[in-house]
């Protein structure tokens, strides 16, 4: 018994092609908006999210002299606003664990894509 050969029609390739090529723009697509999420978080990371803030003026110590203004650029940490570390970095990690699997699913979704793509010329 031989191999059947399966002829499919221009048209059906065509189609294929077409469906498979739009189906890895939007896996592309989902990739960008991924980045774009990425980013974002990245920025919120920031100095006031840990409870550091810009300094003008050095701590008073009780007793003793008033000490020189600080340099442009020195920080200091004021705890009682700060809020605690765990629950940030547990909010960051999930943040971060998100934006692993919806780059993963969206590499997913552009692999099939191109896949369906380049099947549809292979048949040809």
């Amino acid at each position: 018994m031989g191999e059947d050969v399966v002829v499919e029609p221009r048209a059906h390739r065509v189609a294929n092609q077409v469906t498979g090529l739009l189906i890895f723009l939007v896996g592309v697509g989902l990739l960008v908006l991924v980045f774009m999420w990425a980013h974002e978080l990245y920025r919120g990371i920031d100095a006031p999210m840990f409870g550091v803030y810009p300094a003008t003026e050095q701590p008073q110590v009780a007793g003793t002299p008033k000490a020189a203004p600080l340099p442009p650029g020195a920080v200091k940490a004021e705890p009682r606003t700060a809020r605690a570390l765990t629950p940030t970095a547990m909010a960051l990690l999930a943040k971060l664990l998100a934006l692993i699997v919806m780059g993963w699913l969206a590499a997913l979704v552009a692999g099939k894509g191109i896949a369906l793509a380049v099947s549809a010329c292979k048949r040809e």
